[in-house]
């Protein structure tokens, strides 16, 4: 398109194909750091069980006065609660530098419970009105509340806070370390100042590593329990407490712990029981074992059960709805076959507990039939429900998750995989059907769920004790990115992120709206940058498309823009991407560059996940550099200077790209990876301070070494180092002649690769500059840092493009 087009084109809102609302250039303005360290997010929303309250989750902007530390997709830090008001708004009830997740109402929703996280990372639990939002009580807890353990309860979401009922709570703390970042972090930074000063006193200060250790990491953890009544706290149990899941009738509870450790298997890649899904930053290599609290007279049975590896959610223990029966899916080995899981069940009288272990296909399987156990009344009941359901959990190879949702409500036993629900009932063992479901949407609640299928013409299914029934749901706006429903509620809340402001919206089964919050309205006059797409041919001959965003600032007709192109494994450009909005988390990548008159081009890098060696190295070429191809033929960018911005893979990406081209003039490398060792046996800064930390590297090698991710090395780094070194930026600098900036935080996984990166090319006469930002992490989250790495990003490539 000539350049006077896309005067007309920007001016008019039409792109490609593409209409937007049209805003003259005047009446806008291009994107500011400011409008992204201002920005607020809601987070999350929690329904009472009755349905008639909720309590909100809003993240705070960055630039807001508090404490900082790395962020991480674990928890979202920052946040305050907000609850719902008698006159349907919204309205703060926690204030402070402190940090709020994780609120939870109790049974009648007469209370709320909340997680407040402090500067040196403890957790403290808060006791509010369910109602006005009064804070009522604040349980001196034995130590730090636990954020990484899950409680369970039949037709009770997940949580870190469980109720009981309106006077009883259990939350599990810890006395060490087994937190998510980045409260383990602030714990980190705690512990290394009183180390630092033991040691200077003349105290004994020594972290000891032993190949032969069995500790487990958790081992300082406790089941505790509250009264509101009596304001009482009790330690129920205390061990290395994995899981805990909650009979029905609340009399007992099982509890799995970590009991040890599976020998290492010299020689052999990294696998892990559930492929990709280990946690990334807690102790998974473990074995467990299982007990049964009683939770009226504290009596603990101890079980034959026998597992290994991370407890998820998924995993939790199945009861009976009479609470004397329970089925626990699980790993039986940490291994990289699917066939390597089983459901342990018993039936529970009294002190006795009478186990069978059933082998199972895959972890999915184990699951579905753990809820079938759990359901029936009988063995053969279960066998045909579990005969109906298998299909759903047949055997497939290990990937990033479970593979499905499954559960029992009320008579259904139900089994969710891809876009598919299969449905049994308990007693007639009828099998039904749906299609199109949307894997978000399914909520429980009680002995009721509800989902979202049906594709274009949505249809909400119900599914009770009185059977399955649908009605029309209502159509959302296309800025819609998280939908809240509940089953005694016809009505949708909805998180909508439009180009002019993100807002709360009740959408009503009779077509009206109401917004019940707003924020961010800032970005209505934010001009939203236009974008093209771009087809190309790769290597292999494959078709890719890229996008192709224009620069925001006003338009020189006689100045052609530079190009910066941007590239993350296994992403896929599009119209509708978070990368070319203004008002959205990703806004600090490319926004940025656009005010300043540059073009930045999201090209298209699809890693398949392998199951043996994928040599990502070379593959970064070999997909990008079409791009460039096509970039060249264009006359209305300034061809033949162009850029390369990567971040976390995508920093990987930018070094081995500049280790084997010169056709960028200019890089950024931001959070990269640049040696393989490095990655694989990294000892984070959260774990850094640890006895157990060998432990936890271990289990994290699985992230370049498993199969069916997307590295897949397909080797441990002592028998398969070739693999290593070939894969490694930092081992491949000699021809290296690109100008690299690189941009990395202190709490990120690889600072001393990234210091000899940067003093390789140093040494081989590259311009480089290496910008360390201190206290920060992969994700940079202190405002003054974010806005020195974008200001010194955009300055970096103004200089060399």
């Amino acid at each position: 398109m000539h350049r006077r087009a896309l005067l007309a084109g920007m001016a008019a809102g039409v792109w490609g194909g593409r209409v937007s609302a049209a805003i003259p250039l005047a009446a806008t303005r291009p994107f500011s750091i400011d409008d992204y360290l201002e920005r607020q997010a809601i987070v999350d929303l929690v329904f009472s069980p009755t349905g008639d309250r909720w309590a909100v989750l809003i993240q705070r902007p960055l630039a807001a006065d508090g404490f900082y530390a790395m962020g991480d997709t674990l928890i979202t830090p920052r946040c305050d609660v907000w609850v719902h008001n008698r006159d349907g708004s919204l309205v703060a009830i926690t204030t402070g530098p402190d940090w709020y997740v994780s609120p939870v109402f109790s049974p009648s929703g007469k209370f709320l419970a909340i997680a407040k996280i402090d500067r040196h990372g403890q957790v403290t639990v808060q006791i509010h009105c369910g109602r006005s939002g009064a804070h009522l009580w604040s349980p001196p807890l034995p130590d730090s509340l636990e954020l990484s353990v899950p409680i369970t309860r039949q037709g009770v979401p997940s949580s870190e806070i469980l109720w009981l009922d309106d006077t009883r709570l259990v939350v599990i703390t810890t006395a060490g370390y087994y937190q998510p970042r980045p409260i383990s972090t602030l714990v980190m930074s705690e512990i290394a100042a009183r180390t630092a000063s033991e040691s200077v006193n003349g105290g004994l200060s020594v972290r000891r590593w032993q190949t032969d250790s069995r500790q487990t990491c958790g081992i300082g953890s406790s089941m505790v329990g509250l009264s509101l009544p009596q304001k009482k706290v009790s330690v129920w149990a205390s061990g290395d407490i994995r899981m805990v899941s909650i009979a029905p009738d609340a009399t007992s509870a099982a509890i799995i712990r970590a009991v040890g450790r599976p020998p290492l298997r010299p020689g052999t890649p990294m696998s892990a029981p559930l492929g990709e899904t280990a946690g990334g930053y807690e102790d998974t290599r473990v074995e467990l074992g299982l007990s049964i609290l009683s939770l009226s007279t504290g009596e603990e049975t101890t079980t034959d059960f026998k597992g290994v590896g991370r407890m998820a959610s998924i995993f939790a223990p199945a009861w009976s709805p009479d609470s004397k029966r329970l089925a626990v899916p699980s790993r039986t080995a940490y291994s990289p076959e699917p066939g390597d899981s089983a459901v342990w069940s018993a039936a529970l009288a009294g002190r006795t507990v009478s186990a069978t272990m059933t082998p199972a296909l895959s972890p999915f399987d184990a699951v579905i039939n753990a809820h079938c156990m759990a359901a029936t009344p009988s063995d053969r009941a279960a066998r045909e429900a579990w005969e109906k359901l298998s299909e759903a959990g047949a055997a497939s190879p290990l990937g990033r998750d479970v593979g499905g949702q499954a559960g029992h409500v009320g008579a259904f036993i139900f089994a969710l995989t891809g876009e598919q629900m299969r449905i049994v009932s308990t007693c007639g063992q009828k099998l039904t059907v749906i299609d199109e479901v949307d894997e978000s949407s399914l909520t429980l609640t009680g002995m009721t769920m509800v989902f979202v299928a049906g594709g274009k013409d949505p249809w909400r299914y119900r599914l009770s004790e009185t059977g399955i029934h649908r009605v029309p749901e209502p159509l959302f706006s296309q800025d819609t990115v998280t939908s809240f429903r509940h089953p005694a509620l016809s009505d949708t809340l909805c998180v909508e992120e439009r180009d002019t402001d993100t807002r709360l919206v009740r959408r009503m089964a009779s077509g009206r709206a109401a917004v019940l919050f707003a924020c961010n309205q800032n970005f209505a006059n934010v001009r939203r940058p236009v974008g093209e797409a771009v087809a190309y041919t790769a290597r292999d001959g494959t078709g890719r498309q890229g996008i192709l965003y224009w620069p925001t600032a006003h338009p020189d007709s006689h100045t052609l823009p530079p190009v910066v192109v941007y590239a993350y494994p296994q992403s896929a450009p599009g119209f509708q991407s978070r990368l070319g909005r203004p008002n959205s988390s990703a806004s600090w990548l490319f926004q940025a560059l656009l005010s300043e008159g540059f073009a930045v081009f999201h090209a298209a890098f699809p890693v398949e996940n392998a199951v043996a060696y994928n040599q990502p190295f070379e593959m970064a070429p070999r997909e990008i550099l079409p791009a460039l191809d096509a970039l060249d033929r264009r006359k209305d960018i300034k061809t033949g200077s162009y850029g390369f911005l990567g971040h976390s893979n995508g920093g990987y990406a930018a070094l081995a790209l500049g280790a084997q081209t010169d056709r960028f003039k200019a890089i950024v490398a931001a959070s990269a990876f640049p040696d393989s060792f490095e990655t694989d046996l990294a000892v984070t800064s959260e774990i850094r301070y640890l006895d157990c930390a060998p432990a936890i590297v271990q289990a994290r090698r699985l992230y370049l070494e498993a199969p069916h991710v997307p590295y897949a090395y397909s080797a441990d780094p002592v028998s398969g180092v070739d693999h290593y070194l070939n894969n490694s930026p930092l081992y491949n600098l000699k021809q290296y002649k690109t100008p690299t900036l690189l941009l990395y935080g202190e709490y990120d996984v690889a600072l001393p690769a990234m210091e000899k990166t940067f003093l390789a090319l140093q040494a081989a006469g590259v311009p480089a500059e290496l910008d360390t930002y201190w206290a920060d992490g992969h994700v940079l989250s202190n405002p003054r840092h974010v806005r020195d790495a974008t200001e010194r990003q955009v300055a970096w490539f103004k200089r060399w493009l």
